[in-house]
């Protein structure tokens, strides 16, 4: 079983990022981080929805650019700790949308998506699902 785990999620599984592509990744990043505040932020203050439109579809396009990027990197992106964050938040914003409320829960996940990402790397590709059996990806882009 773990022989099949780790070829169906192991980091050979997906493939490294060359200079262009780590680039890429990191300008999506940033523009998803940009978004987000600012979407966030516009929320907070009570801003018009229609004017964060733009905003929430530059964080929703960058976003799901990036996640796409991670999981061909390395497939078991999903079972490490910025990937299990990264499924847990889209599950929040999931019900967020679905109910039309919640929308003081957007600081909190952005508090808890920059800790994520800025914690140390023995946390961020920490695998949390088949313990050892699985090694993800180690991506610094």
């Amino acid at each position: 079983m773990s022989q099949f785990l780790q070829s169906l999620l192991g980091p050979d599984r997906g493939g490294k990022l060359g200079g262009w592509g780590r680039g890429l990744k990191i300008s999506l990043r940033a523009a998803h981080v940009l978004g987000a505040g600012v979407f966030a932020g516009g929320v907070v203050l009570g801003v018009a929805s229609e004017e964060l439109e733009g905003w929430l579809l530059l964080l929703v396009g960058a976003g799901a650019a990036v996640l796409v990027f991670d999981v061909l990197e390395s497939p078991a992106f999903l079972v490490q700790t910025k990937g299990v964050v990264v499924v847990a938040k889209l599950v929040v914003l999931g019900a967020i949308v679905a109910s039309g409320r919640g929308e003081w829960l957007l600081a909190p996940i952005l508090f808890v998506s920059v800790l994520s990402s800025h914690a140390p790397s023995a946390v961020r590709h920490g695998v949390w699902v088949f313990g050892d059996r699985v090694q993800g990806g180690r991506s610094n882009g």
